[in-house]
């Protein structure tokens, strides 16, 4: 089985939203679930992130789309961590917060600094996506870090200089907005900034006064964030994220887990267990997690893919013992 990364939704639920706004798309056109971004703690996989770019790359005539949409998006949209981090009191405090915290948002990311000389090298690195997806990620956190930059540094602060992913014809509108020259074909994407800018006052004057205000519910959900080699943790999210889609069934899982139904059973088997047992614990503790939040059974059965109640009952039962009526009746 390979390893299977993930993403939180709101590290691109507001690009999805532009793209498809900028460019007239509908939601049924992308094989992404458009209730994903129900909930924007969601685990996304981040082959489905993969496929969601190859997708608008081959929809959307502009081949600049990725930074065309991204200059238009403001960076203080990301909830609860990112008011966190942009609450920080300097540019070098933000640094560590963006690095500290890229683990809660994707497991298959890195993002780092490393001072050379004079000059701070910033660098995002990502892992399983196809070339094209990684041109379209490149640009887009390349994009990212740098309005990150001028939040601190002040609107009208250009890097030093830029590199990105893979290449695009039209390079004299990367360099218009990043303000540098932007070196292509990296395997990596870099923004490259004198070292005492780190220490600089804050230089603009829209700075996010919120409080962090985040529940216990959504802490735990943060720092919920499966390794990519713990396989069981894995393929839980995975049925948990598979129900987008309707009930989910070993074959989607095990698709989503880029291997064989045979491979995915082995996986369990190997650790004395079957997918219906798994899928059904999963289940099972994700309807609980619904109605603690007050959603009736019926609700909670088609979001799990149930088509009809009874159905979810004897799961359900099964499961815990009791009937969803019967859990309900004894947490009140």
């Amino acid at each position: 089985m390979n390893r299977v990364c993930f993403v939180r939704a709101f590290d691109f639920i507001d690009f999805y939203k532009q793209v498809l706004n900028r460019y007239r798309l509908a939601p049924e056109q992308l094989s992404i679930p458009p209730q994903v971004f129900k909930d924007s703690m969601s685990l996304v996989p981040l082959n489905e992130l993969s496929k969601l770019y190859e997708e608008l790359d081959a929809l959307v005539p502009d081949h600049d789309f990725v930074i065309n949409t991204m200059a238009d998006l403001p960076i203080n949209r990301l909830g609860s961590l990112g008011r966190w981090v942009l609450s920080a009191t300097d540019f070098a405090m933000c640094l560590r917060r963006l690095s500290n915290g890229m683990p809660c948002t994707n497991s298959g990311a890195n993002l780092s600094t490393a001072i050379v000389g004079n000059i701070v090298k910033w660098t995002y690195t990502t892992t399983s996506l196809s070339n094209i997806a990684q041109i379209h990620d490149s640009i887009r956190h390349g994009l990212f870090l740098l309005k990150i930059m001028q939040y601190y540094l002040g609107e009208d602060y250009k890097p030093h200089r830029v590199f990105l992913c893979g290449y695009r014809d039209n390079s004299a509108v990367y360099e218009d907005i990043f303000g540098c020259d932007v070196t292509w074909g990296s395997a990596q994407s870099e923004i490259w900034f004198p070292s005492h800018y780190r220490f600089l006052p804050f230089q603009t004057q829209s700075r996010l006064s919120s409080n962090l205000a985040m529940t216990y519910s959504d802490l735990d959900n943060l720092l919920d964030m499966p390794n990519p080699d713990d396989s069981i943790k894995t393929i839980s999210e995975l049925i948990k994220y598979s129900r987008h889609y309707g009930f989910p069934t070993i074959s989607r899982v095990s698709t989503l887990a880029g291997c064989s139904i045979q491979q995915l059973q082995r996986e369990l088997t190997k650790r004395d267990l079957s997918y219906r047992v798994l899928s059904g614990h999963v289940l099972s503790h994700f309807a609980i997690e619904q109605m603690l939040l007050g959603h009736p059974p019926k609700f909670v059965a088609e979001s799990i893919g149930y088509d009809n109640v009874a159905s979810f009952n004897r799961m359900f039962k099964n499961q815990r013992g009791l009937t969803p009526k019967q859990f309900l009746g004894q947490i009140e």
